[in-house]
C-alpha cells in the first residue's frame, strides 16, 4: 500500500480550490470541520477533539458527531485503487467499464484519507462501532479509555452501552467526569442491572433483556428517552418484553396512548419481521394514526383497529375508512379554510377548500380528508396541505406548525406510496 505521505502528495492538487466542509490529513494524523460558525480540530486515537467557535478566544473540548465508520474503514490495507473499487461497488456498479466522474474522483479522495485517517484506530473498535447510527465518536471514546470491558458491553448489550457512552443525556443530574463514572463500573465490577438504574431506569432483569433486543438502527437518543420515558407503564414493559426485537416502528407505538391502547400484539409481532415490502413500514405508524382518527371521526369503534392482526389487513381497513369519509362526512360540504402559512407557486398548489381536499383525497386514493378538522379549528391551525404537479411527481405534502415554525411533515405519492428523491427535495427548499 502506498505510504499517507504518498497518497497524500500525489493528489494534494485536488484540495486545490475547493472548500470541502471537512478536511482529512492522515499524515499529520489530523482531521478538520470548517464552518461558519465554528473550526473542529480532531485526533483518531485515542479520540480527541478541540473546537474554536465564532468570537470566542480560545479552543475548547468537544465531541464530533458527525464522524461514522463505514463499510470500507473496516477493510484492510487497501490502496488507492482497491479503495475505488470499492466505493465504486457498494454503489452496485459494474466495475467493468469502470466509471468514476472528475467530481466523484474528488469525493472518493476525500474518503480514501478519512480511510487512512482511521488507520490509527484499532480495527476491533472500528468494527464494534459500525453498526451504531449515531454516537460512534462517544463509543470510540469509551472503548479507547476504558478498554476490554467497553468492548464486551458493546457486544453484549448495544443499546445498554449506548446509553453509557452518553449518560450525562440519561444521568440526571449528569457528573461531571463521564468516561471515569463509566470506568468506576467496570473497574468494580458492576453488573448491567445496577448501570440501568444509575440511568434511570428500572435496574430489572427484564428491562436488560428489553435493552438487548433494540436493533441498531432504532438505538437513537430520541427512541431511548422515548423508552425512558414510558418503560414503567406496564402495558409498554408487557409489549417490549414479549417482541422478538424492538424496531423503530416500535417506538411509535409505545409513544402515543391511544396507538399502543388500540394496537393487536399480533400486529406489533409482524410489524418487526414483516418480509415484504419495507417501504411499508415507513408510514406503518401514519396509516395506524389516520386509522385511529378516522374511527373516531365516523363513531367506529377502535375494537375493530384492535382486531386487526397483519399488515396487508390494515392498509385495506385504511383505505376502506378512506373511502367511506369521502363518501359520508364531507360530501356536499364546501368550507373554506385561512390563508396558507407559506406561499405555493405553479407546481407547489395549497389545497385553501374543503372540496379540494376530498378531491385530492378520491384522486391520489388516500386520508387526507381527515385533517380537515385540524385545518378548520380557528385560531389553532396545525397542519396545512399542498399539492405537487407536473413537472413534479404528483404528491400530497402536509406541512405541520411546531414551535420552529412551519415544517415539512409528510410527503406522499398516489396511495400514500413515497414520494421521489427530486420532488422530495424541490419541496423541502
Amino acid at each position: 500500500m502506498a505510504s499517507m505521505k504518498t497518497a497524500q502528495k500525489s493528489n494534494s492538487s485536488v484540495y486545490e480550490g475547493i472548500k470541502w466542509r471537512s478536511v482529512y490529513k492522515p499524515h499529520v494524523g489530523k482531521y478538520y470541520n470548517f464552518s461558519p460558525e465554528s473550526i473542529v480540530v480532531a485526533k483518531p486515537w485515542p479520540p480527541q477533539a478541540w473546537c474554536k467557535k465564532k468570537g470566542k478566544r480560545h479552543w475548547e473540548h468537544a465531541r464530533v458527531s458527525d464522524m461514522f465508520v463505514e463499510e470500507w474503514d473496516i477493510l484492510p490495507d487497501l490502496d488507492y485503487t482497491q479503495f475505488l473499487f470499492s466505493w465504486n461497488e457498494k454503489r452496485n456498479r459494474p466495475l467493468f467499464p469502470f466509471f468514476v466522474t472528475e467530481k466523484e474522483s474528488k469525493v472518493v479522495f476525500l474518503q480514501y484519507m478519512k480511510y487512512l485517517w482511521m488507520q490509527s484506530i484499532p480495527l476491533e473498535a472500528r468494527k464494534a462501532v459500525f453498526p451504531f447510527q449515531s454516537r460512534q465518536w462517544h463509543l470510540l471514546s469509551m472503548i479507547a479509555r476504558c478498554g476490554q470491558p467497553a468492548l464486551d458491553l458493546i457486544y453484549s448489550n448495544p443499546a445498554l452501552a449506548w446509553m453509557m457512552a452518553s449518560n450525562w443525556v440519561f444521568h440526571k443530574p449528569p457528573v461531571e467526569k463521564p468516561i471515569r463514572a463509566i470506568r468506576n463500573f467496570f473497574n468494580r465490577g458492576k453488573k448491567q442491572r445496577e448501570m440501568l438504574e444509575w440511568l434511570g431506569f428500572p435496574g430489572s432483569e427484564s428491562m436488560r433483556k428489553i435493552l438487548r433486543k433494540i436493533s441498531y438502527e432504532a438505538i437513537q437518543l430520541n427512541k431511548l428517552l422515548i423508552l425512558k420515558r414510558r418503560i414503567r407503564n406496564e402495558h409498554v414493559h408487557k409489549i417490549l418484553s414479549h417482541l422478538p426485537v424492538i424496531t423503530n416502528e416500535i417506538f411509535f407505538f409505545i409513544n402515543n396512548t391511544q396507538m399502543r391502547e388500540s394496537v393487536s400484539f399480533p400486529l406489533l409481532r409482524e410489524i418487526v419481521s414483516y418480509p415484504q415490502d419495507k417501504r411499508i413500514l415507513l408510514m406503518i405508524d401514519s396509516l395506524f394514526y389516520d386509522a385511529l382518527r378516522m374511527c373516531h371521526l365516523l363513531g367506529i369503534s377502535v375494537e375493530k383497529l384492535k382486531g386487526i392482526k397483519e399488515i396487508t389487513r390494515l392498509v385495506a381497513f385504511h383505505d376502506e375508512l378512506s373511502d367511506k369519509l369521502l363518501r359520508t362526512k364531507y360530501l356536499g360540504y364546501n368550507i373554506k379554510f385561512s390563508p396558507p402559512p407559506l406561499e405555493g407557486n405553479n407546481y407547489i398548489i395549497p389545497l385553501q377548500t374543503s372540496l379540494e381536499l376530498v378531491k385530492e383525497g378520491t384522486e391520489q386514493r388516500n386520508c387526507v380528508a381527515s385533517y380537515i378538522d385540524l385545518i378548520v379549528t380557528p385560531g389553532s391551525t396545525k397542519f396545512y396541505i399542498y399539492k405537487t404537479v407536473p413537472p413534479l411527481e404528483r404528491c400530497t405534502v402536509m406541512i405541520k406548525k411546531t414551535k420552529k415554525g412551519w415544517v415539512l411533515g409528510e410527503i406522499k405519492a398516489v396511495c400514500d406510496r413515497p414520494a421521489g428523491e427530486h420532488t422530495t427535495s424541490i419541496v423541502k427548499r
